[in-house]
């Protein structure tokens, strides 16, 4: 049993590094786009430069899945931020959108060995029944560095220049970088139950479990609709004749309305069903993309991003404590590294489908298609009886010892 100070002092360690990474992460999004254009990128391309990052990071999340689970993690993370930071830096010398297509890979790289690693080590020092409000915590930490990236980053493009973004993105990945190599244990119990089944075994016990399944396929639906806003929201801003200041705003209010109500429905996880959770966040973040192509002024825009952002922080608490207490028996490493690798799916398909869709003049119609997708999945999480072994933190009878 891992005493709550420790867990306690974990959470506090992963929290301030994952800011100080995904501050660094969300400080470019809002000139990103703009800059690839700039260099001759079409919409296609720019679809490729997105999606890069997250065909990397799912690629990368399933040795480093694996690796967590058998390899100290410390030094794992280390590696990856490492990398972040040295691919940052290439930012600042890029001359061609292919130089930034290239930039975007090593940054998924990096990224595939710090967010799903985190994750994992939640997920083996989170004290049973305690789960929703320790993922919770952390991605309130997540969320809170993506929401305040870009808001620092219209402030500082508007007052200073393009590449003032880039050099923030290499001075918080390094941030990070320290604060692991200094403050997190080098030693981290497991409390996972794994047996060496072989990877591809491993894998197929996962996607065989109806329940994480269901994660996992929403865990893509809203990934699929961020991506998209990410990509899609800052040319729909600057066609409205937003500043860049105005686009961070938007792109902020996404992450930090996330952000600010993690913790809360992360302790809800722990005392209230988690698939009705679920339900309400898929429905409000649906919803949101529905009327989203209607929203022609910045105030109203900013709401569209609140909106979906409360959605998708009300139900990924409730989604990653599910795929953490269902994966025990899986290995906590390999559980939410496939959980990252669905993410990673969305974040792929979301842009080079709103790219695609931006080379054929049809601007606003990809947030439709892609809410209806949302509610779809959503729909998964219907049945109060097939979630029940999971609320309070139990693993539910026999779930554990089915897969020892």
């Amino acid at each position: 049993m891992v005493v709550k100070v420790y867990s306690g002092r974990i959470l506090g360690i992963l929290s301030f590094s994952l800011f100080c990474c995904m501050m660094g992460v969300g400080v470019i999004s809002p000139v990103l786009p703009l800059y690839a254009v700039k260099l001759g990128a079409s919409g296609t391309l720019l679809g490729l430069i997105f999606s890069a990052f997250s065909i990397s990071r799912m690629g990368c999340t399933l040795f480093s899945g694996s690796l967590a689970d058998r390899i100290n993690r410390k030094r794992l993370m280390m590696f990856g931020l490492s990398v972040y930071t040295i691919s940052s830096l290439a930012y600042l010398f890029v001359d061609s959108a292919w130089h930034m297509v290239a930039i975007r890979f090593f940054n998924g790289m990096g990224s595939a060995f710090v967010v799903p690693i985190a994750m994992s080590i939640g997920s083996d020092v989170a004290e049973p029944g305690e789960e929703g409000h320790f993922f919770g915590s952390l991605q309130m930490a997540l969320f809170a560095g993506i929401g305040a990236g870009p808001l620092i980053s219209g402030l500082l493009t508007d007052w200073i220049g393009t590449q003032a973004p880039f050099l923030v993105m290499t001075a918080m990945t390094l941030l990070a970088l320290m604060g692991i190599a200094l403050w997190l244990p080098r030693s981290i119990p497991s409390s996972s139950i794994t047996e060496d089944k072989g990877e591809m075994s491993a894998y197929r016990f996962l996607l065989s479990d109806k329940i994480l399944l269901r994660v996992y396929a929403f865990q893509f639906a809203t990934a699929l609709g961020r991506g998209a806003m990410l990509m899609f929201v800052p040319l729909l801003a600057t066609e409205m004749g937003l500043s860049f200041m105005e686009i961070g705003a938007v792109l902020s209010a996404v992450s930090i309305s996330t952000a600010l109500c993690q913790r809360t429905s992360g302790d809800m996880a722990d005392r209230y069903p988690k698939n009705r959770l679920v339900l309400v966040g898929g429905v409000t973040s649906a919803f949101t993309m529905f009327i989203l192509p209607q929203l022609g002024s910045f105030p109203l825009l900013l709401a569209g991003g609140v909106a979906f952002g409360l959605g998708s922080g009300m139900g990924s608490p409730s989604a990653a404590s599910i795929a953490s207490i269902r994966g025990k028996g899986f290995g906590s490493g390999r559980t939410m590294g496939l959980y990252n690798i669905f993410f990673g799916l969305g974040m792929i398909a979301g842009p080079l489908v709103a790219g695609y869709l931006r080379d054929m003049n049809i601007i606003s119609s990809p947030f439709v298609p892609i809410g209806f997708i949302v509610l779809a999945m959503t729909c998964l999480f219907l049945k109060d009886s097939e979630f029940r072994s999971l609320d309070g933190g139990a693993c539910g009878e026999g779930l554990c010892s089915r897969n020892r």
